[in-house]
């Protein structure tokens, strides 16, 4: 078996001893294949150096051995060890090296158990209950879930995080407890503060997909309207969506109105283009949003793109009835919007937003292929039919939406169309890709006021201002609309603007009015 040299650098800390942490480097024989727990043990055989770091079975059952390699969480016997990377210990209390204190998460779910406290009978169970505890029963509280989420405030007493909703909702799908009181204490410890960045799912080392159960216990929640527990704006919210297919409250008569005088086919009326652009919501009704719309718009006319919209006729896609709970509406809204496509003939639908786009992609059963309009700007700057006569000589940087890059892979298009616009400079955030921080408009984020401080969007905002870039960039509705919001709030001297709008810019077209 063939060894080769390689540096690690690991976290070094003892309170009872040292100042200060610091960072160590030690060499390593690394044979293929070789896991960071193994690389520890050859590190403290060789060297002695007495690094402290927990481990049990070293087959990802136990869950002890969770900490950060390249500030990311996972399990030290998990994740194979490479050249240059860098072993710190889980952002909770140090009791020494990568060993930390996980005492208060253990005492939260005993509390957990405790607020239930009531078990019937076993014959109360079946088959589909006995399969969804097993699969909830995986969970070995290794923490990694907990110090992934964006919410991952220790001293956070609203949102108990999606390693403890695990345990919530082994109550909430055990019909030996009492169902209301289960739900009470769901809606008790945050069931509604998850904004489905889906950070949980993406890293549970057990592929429990902490998010799926939350948005399960959602549905549950709405299905118990008795108790009261659905919080009023996102009642408003799918209310809304149900009568007026948007979830703003606005009016269906008005829906098309943004594109009037643009001189674009109304495919509800009339088929015959290859494409649908599929505007949505936030563009339809918000004037800020239908400036990104007015720009994407007239990109495809000079691309000489065959399109169409639906006007008056075009449904929200759901992804807010789904994300809030309510299943059924969302299954009526896919049924209608599936039914508008086939009728309408296109080939490709474009969508302004990522929530849109998740939608289409992976809910709906459609033949037909669906972009996200990054994709389809750079495809065009690749075919050449997108020129550039202007340019923009700022420094920007980009935020990646959840629901395009965490969600769908969708990382380099938006960079490919922002590189290909003269004089940009692009810097990237340190968070960013798979590991970027979500704004925190998800998941019904954009209509509900967290009590945790500061907001996701001022720590993201921040975050671009470290960058020194004078643009944050964006491709989705929400992250625009929390992002400057949070901009003006924080102070921060930076524009927002959408991809589409500095395509459209250097484009030095005229824009539609």
């Amino acid at each position: 078996m063939s060894e080769e040299i390689i540096t690690i650098r690991v976290y070094r800390y003892d309170p009872d001893v040292d100042v200060s942490p610091k960072i160590e480097e030690y060499a390593v024989e690394k044979y293929p294949g070789m896991r960071a727990v193994e690389a520890l043990e050859k590190i403290n055989q060789k060297y002695g150096a007495n690094i402290a770091f927990s481990w049990s079975c070293k087959e990802w059952h136990c869950g002890s051995c969770g900490v950060l390699i390249n500030g990311v969480p996972t399990l030290l016997c998990r994740q194979e060890i490479f050249d240059g990377d860098i072993i710190e210990p889980l952002p909770l209390p140090v009791v020494r090296d990568l060993v930390v204190d996980r005492s208060a998460l253990a005492e939260l779910s005993v509390e957990i158990y405790r607020k239930v406290d009531e078990f019937g009978a076993s014959g109360l169970l079946k088959e589909e209950d006995t399969h969804n505890l097993k699969d909830l029963g995986t969970c070995m509280d290794c923490d990694v879930c907990y110090v992934s989420c964006p919410y991952f405030v220790p001293e956070n007493k609203t949102f108990v995080g999606p390693e403890h909703m695990v345990d919530v909702s082994r109550f909430v799908f055990d019909p030996r407890i009492n169902q209301n009181k289960a739900l009470r204490v769901a809606n008790e410890l945050g069931v509604w503060d998850c904004i489905t960045c889906k950070l949980c799912d993406v890293r549970c080392p057990k592929e429990i997909n902490p998010m799926e159960w939350i948005l399960s216990v959602r549905q549950r929640i709405i299905e118990t309207p008795q108790l009261k527990l659905t919080p009023p704006k996102i009642r408003d919210l799918n209310e809304s969506l149900l009568r007026n297919g948007n979830p703003y409250g606005l009016p269906r008569r008005v829906r098309g109105d943004w594109a009037k005088d643009l001189e674009i086919k109304d495919l509800s009326k009339d088929s015959g283009a290859e494409y649908l652009y599929f505007a949505g919501c936030a563009q339809c009704y918000d004037p800020r949003d239908q400036i990104v719309a007015k720009a994407i718009v007239g990109i495809l006319k000079v691309a000489n793109i065959d399109f169409g919209i639906l006007g008056n006729e075009e449904t929200c896609c759901g992804d807010a009835a789904k994300n809030t709970g309510e299943q059924g509406l969302y299954e009526e809204l896919i049924t209608r919007n599936t039914e508008m496509f086939r009728k309408s003939g296109v080939k490709r639908i474009v969508t302004t937003s990522p929530h849109c786009f998740n939608s289409f992609l992976n809910d709906y059963n459609l033949e037909i292929e669906v972009l996200h309009y990054t994709q389809l700007l750079a495809e065009l700057i690749e075919k050449g039919n997108i020129q550039f006569s202007g340019n923009i000589d700022k420094k920007i940087t980009y935020h990646d939406p959840c629901y395009l890059g965490r969600y769908n892979g969708v990382y380099d298009e938006p960079r490919i169309v922002l590189s290909s616009i003269p004089g940009v400079k692009l810097i990237e955030m340190d968070k960013n890709r798979e590991m970027s921080f979500c704004c925190g408009g998800g998941g019904g984020g954009n209509w509900i006021e967290t009590e945790t401080r500061p907001r996701l969007s001022e720590i993201r905002a921040k975050q671009a201002e470290k960058t020194g870039a004078e643009i944050l960039a964006v491709a989705c509705p929400f992250c625009r609309a929390m992002l400057e919001d949070a901009i003006k709030s924080s102070g921060i001297n930076m524009e927002v603007k959408h991809i589409a709008e500095l395509v459209f810019e250097a484009m030095e077209v005229e824009r539609c009015k």
